[in-house]
């Protein structure tokens, strides 16, 4: 292996040193040209570049998009060293594998890329991850027979986002820092060891990132060690991508400037938003969409696609009402028709469109026949759910029941998680019994199934347990909302449950519970977000206070999806209620 010990000639070999006094060691020489054949290790002082070249060494290029440096130390014995990262699920054959704490650090990073990542076109590159590391440099005896290392949670991150974004991660950047469910960041172990060796022999680097919590700690050794390192802490993976890829918001990698390279982003853009269901900040979706949008021209493959991710993308992003006109993009016959047309339907169910009802028409006239083949199913899906958002609730639920069970039955069952969704909700609304003990046993066959991936196991789960509040089982309603840890769920939906938490609470007699939580979520509203809206005016109904103002606070927000619950016809209060418990987020 790369940096095995020929021991006794130099105790801490350091390239540093070596290229300080233009001379490596000839047992080191091996080492020394591994670690300068990479760009971590090749030095950014000009004195120290010179001196490599003047002994013979080439500078490297630069890290490509994916790759990381990690720092391990040895738990037991001096051994410490560095490791290239690279975002490929086909490791090289001289790669140690990740075991325990380094592998468990995988599964937050890719998670937490795609909610974080400063755009977004693809989720491929976190479907699988790497699952070990190449040596670059090593100090100390001995070999690294796996590698077990919460510190290389950051550094995963940093590597999931420049293979989501296309842009690598300058050489300049090595992160040491745990990385938690939710993006905290958390100490590492042996720092100061960690800190030497990337002074040391990391002559690339000259910031390194650490927990926020090790900040002092870090600036303290590197103070009185001479290091010529800046550390940087950071509190959370967002403010971490923000500091390593700064301006990565304000334009397109250099990249997505060749025409074909573009054409292959906008195909995997168009899938993205034609699937959607993974995505968790579609903010940074439409970043990506809005560069090329206008790239090519309108009536081609590539144009049309792109304006179309682009409004999906932006109806998901702005929360409230964007309509996608049918004109401009269903095509009857074209690849994708019915998907397309489905997007447009659910564009128009939640921006309240005049034309929802000739959609509705017109999406019908495209379904041959019962459905039964995946873009037939979506787009009845997206029928049942414009019919549910008009109210028209019986005629939803045979439409979303058709689609949910025909899924259920097939190899793609997880598709399943949103009309059925859907359903139990309009099942719950049209106080039919049998309907909706039906729909509430579809859906706990769903939740039990294994092979649950993406968030389709939330929404149905919020689901259920909002159809139970719904038809006066609040014992059910907490029972469904207790069973799913709500970590890896949108926000936004993780301040839905915890809105119909209260609500069944109260149902459960538990009004002091059901207030303190309604006054914990208001308390987090910042800028007030829808949810937080309806939260007021579940409160103003539940004192019996005139929910005048909570209702003009909830219009002002501009929800998604409440145009036809909504209804000055009725007094204030009825008008409040019935939309409290149709509303269908």
């Amino acid at each position: 292996m790369v940096g095995r010990a020929r021991e006794g000639a130099v105790k801490e070999p350091s390239l540093r040193a070596w290229l300080g006094g233009r001379h490596v060691p000839a047992p080191w020489r091996p080492l020394a040209e591994h670690g300068l054949a990479t760009p971590w290790c090749w030095p950014h002082d000009p004195t120290l570049a010179a001196a490599a070249v003047h002994l013979g060494y080439v500078a490297p290029p630069a890290p490509t998009v994916g790759e990381a440096l990690l720092v391990s130390v040895a738990a037991h014995d001096a051994r410490s060293a560095l490791w290239r990262l690279t975002w490929t699920a086909r490791p090289h054959a001289e790669a140690v594998p990740f075991r325990g704490a380094a592998l468990q650090s995988l599964g937050p990073a890719c998670a937490l890329a795609t909610r974080v990542a400063p755009h977004l076109h693809t989720l491929a590159p976190t479907h699988r991850g790497p699952t070990a590391a190449t040596q670059v440099f090593k100090r100390g005896g001995g070999a690294d027979a796996a590698l077990d290392d919460a510190s290389f949670g950051l550094a995963m991150l940093l590597a999931a986002v420049s293979a989501l974004t296309e842009r690598p991660v300058s050489a300049r950047f090595a992160a040491t820092a745990a990385l938690g469910d939710d993006g905290t960041l958390g100490r590492v172990v042996g720092l100061d060891r960690k800190l030497a060796l990337l002074a040391d022999a990391a002559l690339g680097v000259d910031a390194v990132l650490v927990a926020e919590a090790q900040h002092d700690e870090a600036e303290a050794l590197v103070a009185e060690r001479g290091w010529p390192l800046t550390v940087v802490g950071v509190s959370s993976a967002a403010e971490a991508v923000g500091r390593v890829f700064a301006g990565a918001r304000d334009a397109p990698p250099t990249s997505w400037g060749d025409d074909a390279h573009a054409q292959r982003v906008i195909e995997q853009l168009f899938d993205l938003c034609r699937e959607g269901g993974d995505v968790r900040e579609w903010r940074a979706v439409h970043r990506s969409a809005a560069w090329l949008a206008g790239r090519f021209a309108a009536t081609t493959r590539y144009g049309v696609r792109a304006r179309f991710a682009e409004k999906v993308a932006l109806r998901h992003a702005q929360g409230d009402g964007v309509e996608i006109p049918w004109e401009d993009f269903v095509r009857a016959g074209h690849a994708n028709h019915r998907v397309m047309a489905a997007h447009v339907l659910q564009a128009g169910a939640d921006a309240g469109s005049d034309a929802l009802p000739a959609y509705v028409d017109r999406a019908r006239a495209l379904l041959d026949g019962p459905a039964e083949e995946p873009d037939e199913l979506e787009l009845l899906g997206a029928v049942g759910r414009a019919l549910a958002a008009m109210r028209r609730y019986h005629e939803a639920a045979v439409a979303l029941r058709h689609a949910a069970l025909t899924w259920l039955d097939t190899t793609r069952w997880p598709e399943a998680s949103y009309p059925l969704s859907e359903w139990l909700r309009v099942a719950a609304l049209c106080d039919d019994r049998a309907a909706w003990e039906e729909a509430s046993r579809a859906a706990e066959g769903f939740l039990a199934r294994d092979g649950h991936t993406g968030l389709g196991a939330y929404f149905v789960g919020a689901a259920l347990a909002r159809g139970h509040a719904l038809t006066g089982d609040a014992r059910g309603a907490l029972d469904a909302l207790d069973g799913p840890a709500w970590t890896g769920a949108p926000d936004w939906l993780r301040r839905s449950t915890r809105r119909w938490r209260a609500i069944a609470l109260e149902g459960c007699g538990r009004a002091a519970e059901a207030e303190a939580l309604r006054a914990e979520l208001l308390a987090e509203g910042g800028d007030a977000p829808v949810e937080a809206r309806f939260v007021a005016l579940d409160a103003a109904l539940a004192r019996g206070d005139d929910p005048t103002e909570a209702l003009r606070a909830v219009r002002d927000a501009r929800p998604q999806g409440v145009r036809w619950p909504l209804d000055d016809a009725l007094p204030v209060t009825e008008c409040a209620r019935r939309l409290a418990r149709e509303y269908p987020y």
